[in-house]
């Protein structure tokens, strides 16, 4: 089979760590590769930190908070506050990821929402 080679123009995800061009490129080609991360898990961190720790920690607190006022079944009122700040923490951290990830010009310019 012939190899055919010049800009590339497709991909394909092969597996989990792997993607296939095509053709395959035979220049010398600026590359922007977007991705999702899993941050590490606020427990296995061996320093004690985390990127949950470091920037979503009102999110971490009120949703600590409502997980233990279930358990010890405390008042509807506080319940409703540590939810209104819970969603207000989630809403902060939305903000925070688009303000990094989230930009113009082809994902490589301004960014579209500026960080609250």
């Amino acid at each position: 089979m012939a190899s055919t080679t010049g800009t590339p123009k497709y991909y394909a995800l092969f597996d989990d760590t792997t993607f296939i061009l095509g053709p395959t490129p035979n220049d010398n080609i600026t590359v922007e590769l977007h991705y999702f991360y899993a941050p590490q898990s606020i427990t296995e961190a061996s320093d004690g930190t985390s990127w949950l720790g470091s920037n979503a920690e009102e999110a971490l607190l009120y949703g600590s908070l409502i997980e233990a006022g279930t358990f010890m079944k405390i008042e509807q009122d506080m319940m409703q506050l540590y939810a209104t700040r819970y969603e207000t923490a989630l809403a902060d951290l939305k903000s925070l990821g688009e303000g990094y990830s989230t930009t113009d010009n082809y994902r490589a310019g301004m960014v579209r929402s500026e960080r609250m």
